[in-house]
């Protein structure tokens, strides 16, 4: 009996490391391949000189960095290499200042850095597997995210949030610096929040007060295809929603403003295309007077104005219709991305890439 627990115990602790293994050979191989095109560091790695302010970093024969400066990119002292302080600026002025077992750069003066432009996107993602989500960090901080927000749903498994990624916070800062070295354009690391209860977080994060109160917010629903009278009863109707643990609770629903009516559908979970939803609330640009004919796309219209936007992304079944109507509330708009059902790492970057 003994030997058979033992022997279980065994199984379970290499499959532990097995996994954990994985994920650091992951975020390790990402972060040493091909894909670093911009050499980033901390704030805590760097020495300033008391005298000319010059910041110097010293990479170890073990970083990854190292490796990659010396085997990728073939660099020698003097050559330059485009740098950055994470949240702190970026430098294109950066030179390799001795090569040797160890890498030493020459940042130069934070005074000569710039910023590049911070993501406006904020993305709500219903937490999926543990292994999607290692694979969709780097894809996040690499197309751009402000603030990441993991939630709960109802057709999330909860033993997810127990899961050794979330529990690690230094193995997603990994993978989302992987990213970020991979995108080159800026040097603000995503910010990440975890939240388990999804109704305490719509109520308390959404509200008009807090900054995401202040976005063009939108949630990816896809549309429905059928039409029926029972189908148009419940989905106008309010409905009780059980929470995880939690109690029955009839919500109440006050009539938001929603585009859907300007253009003739009936249910009020019906969903617009993404593209023409944005183009449709985005003020047009001011006419080109050299080229009067020019035409300019949903990107160029998102891209100028001034707001964020949120993104809500369900988990791999979808939102419950209940939970639709708690983002509705909040003044969030269904859209989609057409008549195919998508998983959620086809979703997130479509949806991405068209918000940036």
């Amino acid at each position: 009996y003994w030997l058979t627990i033992l022997l279980i115990m065994i199984a379970l602790s290499a499959g532990l490391h097995a996994y954990r293994f994985e994920v650091t050979r992951l975020a390790g191989r990402l972060m040493t391949r091909r894909n670093m095109n911009r050499l980033l560091c901390e704030v805590t790695e760097v020495n300033i000189d008391k005298h000319t302010q010059e910041m110097t970093l010293v990479l170890k024969k073990d970083d990854p960095r190292t490796k990659h400066i010396k085997e990728v990119l073939h660099l020698q002292p003097g050559d330059p290499i485009r740098s950055a302080v994470i949240n702190r600026g970026m430098t294109n002025n950066a030179t390799i200042q001795n090569i040797g077992d160890d890498v030493e750069v020459n940042l130069g003066c934070e005074s000569n850095f710039y910023l590049g432009d911070r993501p406006k996107v904020d993305l709500i993602l219903a937490l999926p597997r543990p292994q999607k989500l290692a694979k969709l960090l780097p894809i996040m901080s690499c197309l751009g995210v402000r603030r990441l927000y993991i939630v709960g749903a109802n057709k999330v498994e909860p033993a997810y949030f127990g899961s050794h990624l979330l529990r690690e916070k230094k193995e997603i800062r990994q993978l989302l610096l992987e990213g970020l070295a991979q995108a080159e354009v800026d040097c603000f690391l995503p910010e990440v929040h975890i939240a388990k209860n999804l109704r305490q977080f719509v109520d308390e994060e959404l509200s008009s007060k807090s900054d995401l109160g202040q976005n063009i917010r939108i949630i990816a629903h896809p549309p429905i295809k059928e039409y029926n009278e029972n189908r148009l009863e419940n989905t106008l109707s309010p409905r009780p929603m059980r929470d995880r643990g939690g109690e029955n609770n009839l919500l109440s629903y006050q009539n938001v403003d929603n585009p859907l009516e300007k253009v003739g559908y009936v249910s009020s979970l019906q969903s617009l295309r993404i593209s023409d939803y944005l183009n449709s609330i985005i003020p047009p640009l001011p006419s080109n007077p050299i080229e009067p004919f020019s035409t300019c796309t949903v990107h160029d219209k998102v891209k100028s104005d001034e707001r964020g936007i949120t993104i809500a992304i369900g988990p791999e079944g979808g939102w419950l219709d209940e939970e639709v109507r708690l983002f509705q509330h909040q003044g969030f708009q269904l859209v989609n991305l057409g008549p195919r059902v998508l998983r959620t790492d086809i979703a997130v970057p479509l949806l991405l890439g068209l918000a940036n």
